[in-house]
């Protein structure tokens, strides 16, 4: 017998609260198809890496601030959605440290996991092929 499965899907729910609040002011689902956005999202994050890299050499940088910021929008649309990542741009109110700060942690562990998910297809295509 041969069992197909559907490749997994990153479900997560992320929410956001202001320091006084007990409920959540902002809720976003997260809801990814890895195959579909791993392309995207690879050149979104290593882009807002060299950004980064930019911006520390040059923290006075306006364009440089402005190419960084561009990085940044660009994964949370990759990622979340255009309309979620308006929402959270607009949760912060401009505060980007902050952002980057306690959004970090999840996007690398979603990089992690589109990563893995493109090396594992890639694998399943050259095993298909008679590459491996």
């Amino acid at each position: 017998m041969r069992q197909i499965r559907r490749q997994n899907r990153i479900k997560e729910e992320l929410q956001f609260f202001y320091a006084d609040g007990e409920k959540p002011a902002l809720t976003v689902p997260v809801d990814i198809n890895t195959d579909d956005m791993s392309a995207a999202a690879i050149r979104a994050w290593d882009t807002l890496g060299i950004a980064t890299v930019e911006l520390e050499k040059d923290q006075a940088s306006d364009h440089a601030k402005e190419i960084y910021g561009e990085a940044l929008i660009a994964l949370f649309g990759v990622i979340l959605g255009e309309e979620y990542a308006a929402k959270i741009l607009e949760f912060y109110e401009g505060r980007d440290g902050e952002m980057l700060l306690d959004l970090a942690p999840f996007f690398t562990e979603i990089m992690g996991k589109v990563k893995a998910a493109r090396e594992a297809r890639k694998a399943q295509f050259l095993r298909l092929a008679g590459k491996e």
